[in-house]
């Protein structure tokens, strides 16, 4: 079967490609199972771009190698599962001049960590895994400059606001003024091992752990600036509670650290306070959820009971 598919590849690539569609499966599922297979069909095995159009392997990597190496000198290949959930992510990477593979087969979750143990210093990552300029660094990340505190703040801020079935890691991010407020991302390995896991791939321990996601907020964006600027003001600094002295008993020690421990869930406790209140605070991560195909139920009928108000306040008042 190898020599004949490579022959079909080398004299006869249209027809290959014209059939491809309904031949990967059975392609995927060989190179998986049979190493020697694998080997073979690493010369005919075909890509596809979003874009519809037909790569070998090492076609596609010549292709996106001049515009995809990041700073470390690995090549970085784009994919996508869902063009609709994934648009704007899509979008995002095409405006940057780079290219996305369409992968929609049953077992792209395993043969995308089969090809990045072939194909030689290259990162294989979904498109929605990161913002694009995350995913294909060209530069170190810009600092955000947060003490432990105001970072403990945003987390208890959006945390407060989001739906409570998923994990969620909140951090900021500089990505310019002009960039969403909230963007939402998911692991690339820890969504890739779940859905393997899922495929019967031997990863129970993945596939049983809630879903994790990424909040990025953008604190360089004016909106966001004015939620913690106003949050700042409005909500008390937490209690500032000594140390316990220089020798002082266990039990001393205890006593102060709950003191802390108390002083700081009050703290939070008036941060989630003023996040529930926050209209605007709401609307941004709904927007975000919404994006990524996760506002749902009541909460996406919350949504639209407020941005219809919005649009009423904006022209009818």
């Amino acid at each position: 079967m190898a020599d004949r598919l490579e022959d079909i590849f080398k004299k006869e690539r249209a027809e290959l490609e014209s059939k491809w569609d309904n031949l990967k499966l059975f392609i995927e599922y060989g190179m998986l199972s049979d190493e020697k297979f694998c080997e073979r069909a690493l010369k005919f095995c075909l890509l596809k771009n979003t874009e519809g159009k037909y790569f070998s392997i090492d076609e596609y990597r010549t292709a996106i190698e001049p515009a995809q190496t990041d700073k470390d000198k690995k090549v970085v290949i784009l994919y996508a599962t869902d063009k609709e959930a994934q648009y704007s992510f899509i979008e995002a990477a095409k405006n940057k001049g780079y290219d996305v593979l369409w992968l929609d087969c049953q077992l792209d979750a395993h043969f995308v960590n089969l090809l990045e143990s072939k194909i030689e210093n290259c990162r294989i990552v979904r498109v929605d895994s990161d913002s694009i300029d995350k995913l294909i660094k060209k530069e170190e990340d810009a600092q955000v400059e947060m003490s432990e505190e105001q970072r403990a703040d945003l987390s208890a801020l959006f945390k407060a606001v989001l739906p409570t079935e998923n994990n969620y890691f909140v951090q900021p991010a500089k990505m310019g003024a002009d960039a969403d407020a909230v963007l939402i991302t998911q692991d690339e390995f820890m969504r890739r091992y779940r859905e393997m896991s899922a495929l019967g791939g031997g990863m129970n321990f993945y596939g049983e752990m809630p879903a994790s996601y990424t909040i990025n907020v953008n604190v360089d964006n004016p909106m966001v600036d004015k939620i913690l600027k106003e949050e700042a003001e409005a909500v008390p600094a937490a209690e500032v509670v000594a140390d316990a002295a220089e020798g002082a008993s266990d039990e001393e020690k205890k006593a102060v650290q709950e003191k802390k421990d108390a002083a700081a869930a009050a703290h939070k406790e008036a941060v989630e306070a003023y996040a529930k209140g926050n209209d605007l605070l709401a609307q941004l991560c709904d927007l975000a959820l919404l994006a990524s195909g996760m506002l749902k139920g009541k909460a996406l009928s919350d949504f639209i009971a407020r941005s219809r108000k919005v649009v009423e306040d904006a022209y009818l008042k």
